[in-house]
């Protein structure tokens, strides 16, 4: 009964072959359950992407429509130009005020001789009344 080591792993050797096939076709299928995934998981992780997408579009959305309306209230806004031309505008009118402020108190000297006058004459008038 004493065989020889070559016979006997002719022997066992299909056997050794065998288990080693099969835990390298176990060992295949694991690592390819992990690198794929099922149909399940698929929809599921899409369906989470697709609502994050909607909520990012929503918010790229807002913040769309708050930028043309602040473009469009910029475009409103006069420009540098026209700013400029109101400045001096204003500093026309400053000038003309003072203009008028001058006359309107040259006219106070006036007007306070015509009252004296106007007082003057009504203190006769009642005099003779």
């Amino acid at each position: 009964m004493t065989e020889s080591l070559p016979a006997m792993i002719w022997d066992y050797l299909p056997g050794v072959l065998q288990g080693l096939t099969t835990g390298l076709v176990a060992w295949g299928w694991w690592s390819l359950k992990r690198v794929f995934v099922s149909r399940a998981d698929f929809d599921v992780r899409r369906a989470a992407t697709d609502a994050r997408l909607d909520a990012i579009e929503s918010r790229q959305y807002s913040r769309t429509t708050a930028l043309q309306q602040i473009d469009f209230k910029l475009d409103a806004l006069p420009t540098s130009d026209e700013v400029r031309g109101l400045a001096i505008s204003l500093k026309e009118m400053e000038g003309d005020l003072k203009g008028i402020r001058a006359q309107v108190e040259g006219l106070s000297h006036a007007t306070a001789r015509l009252e004296r006058a106007v007082d003057m004459f009504t203190e006769v008038h009642m005099e003779k009344n």
